[in-house]
């Protein structure tokens, strides 16, 4: 039993070796940049080293921050450093500079290396002093969104002291996805402020009786009326009956004027003596005709216009709808004209 107690434990602490190698390799080769890398690395640094020198600090920490991607060095990093300490960026600069102390150098590390790191340990406390602290305490609400200069401030850390570098900041807290409050402080080096932000919450949406359903929605308003083409087309035959009361009424009395003439005045009338020749005739019975029919055709449309009226304003006063019909009751030339509603 002991012969297999030792082959197994051998072959675990080959399987281990094994995985250990893997987890290494990739450390190994992410740490071994191609020789174009370090080459451009090393140009990056000059640059970099020459805008500092001329204190255009933008230009300096985006070249410190591309070399120091495709080559560590900690006298990239020491740069870095100290262009965001020249751009304000002080929170930013601390951390590059901690980086750079907590960094663990080879025995036969280049003297330029070591002397980066007591650089680093030296000027971090430098700045450490000048560095601005806020407190933003949210009240009123729950679940607040919050940015300061546009970026977003954990939940975490709201009511607690968060560095800040100094100057002029604004501060938004946001509710539900809409601004709630917008406030701008300004801050000195190594000032502390907190920043009271109460904030009123958002009206709460009605909520139903419980069992009694979701709330039903508001009645649409009442659709207006249609207007009835009745009125008008009642009222256009009426006008028509005038107009062809007013033709037909000229014709009578042009007729009438022809009889006259003719010597038959009263023949019109029915009784009268015969007309001495046949157009008289004529004309007399012409005019009789044309007598009822001008009769008929002016009572007809007076009483089709007055219908027309009544029923436009019955109408429009939102009264029932009116019903108008012609209902003739012959009794000579006489016609009657019924209205109901």
């Amino acid at each position: 039993m002991a012969p297999m107690r030792r082959s197994f434990t051998g072959a675990r602490l080959v399987s281990l070796a094994a995985l250990a190698l893997g987890l290494l390799l990739p450390v190994v080769a992410a740490a071994a940049p191609s020789a174009a890398d370090k080459a451009s690395a090393r140009e990056l640094g000059k640059d970099a080293e020459a805008a500092l020198a001329q204190k255009d600090y933008a230009a300096a920490a985006d070249k410190y921050a591309k070399a120091e991607a495709l080559f560590h060095a900690p006298t990239l990093l020491l740069g870095l450093a100290r262009a965001q300490v020249g751009l304000g960026r002080l929170v930013d600069a601390q951390e590059t500079y901690q980086r750079l102390v907590n960094e663990t150098l080879p025995p036969n590390a280049p003297k330029l290396f070591t002397d980066a790191v007591q650089a680093a340990k030296t000027e971090v406390g430098a700045i450490a002093g000048r560095i601005s602290w806020i407190t933003v305490n949210v009240t009123g609400v729950d679940a607040p969104s919050v940015t300061i200069d546009g970026a977003a401030i954990p939940a975490a850390a709201l009511g607690v002291r968060r560095a800040i570098d100094p100057g002029s900041h604004e501060i938004v807290v946001s509710v539900q996805g809409a601004v709630a409050k917008r406030v701008s402080v300004v801050l000195g080096e190594g000032q502390s402020q907190t920043v009271p932000l109460a904030v009123e919450p958002p009206p709460k949406a009605d909520v139903p009786p419980s069992g009694s359903g979701p709330a039903k929605p508001p009645e649409p308003p009442p659709r207006p009326r249609s207007s009835s083409p009745g009125p008008w087309i009642i009222g256009g035959i009426g006008l028509a009956a005038l107009v062809a009361g007013g033709v037909t009424g000229g014709l009578t009395l042009q007729k009438k004027s022809a009889v006259t003439s003719d010597g038959c005045v009263d023949s019109l009338n029915g009784g009268g003596p015969a007309c001495p020749t046949q157009a008289g005739l004529d004309d007399a019975g012409a005019g009789r005709t044309l007598g009822l029919v001008t009769t008929i055709s002016l009572s007809v449309g007076g009483a089709a216009l007055a219908a027309g009226a009544i029923w436009l304003g019955v109408s429009r006063s939102n009264q029932s709808t009116a019903r108008f019909g012609v209902v003739p009751s012959a009794s000579g030339a006489t016609w009657r004209m019924e209205a109901t509603w």
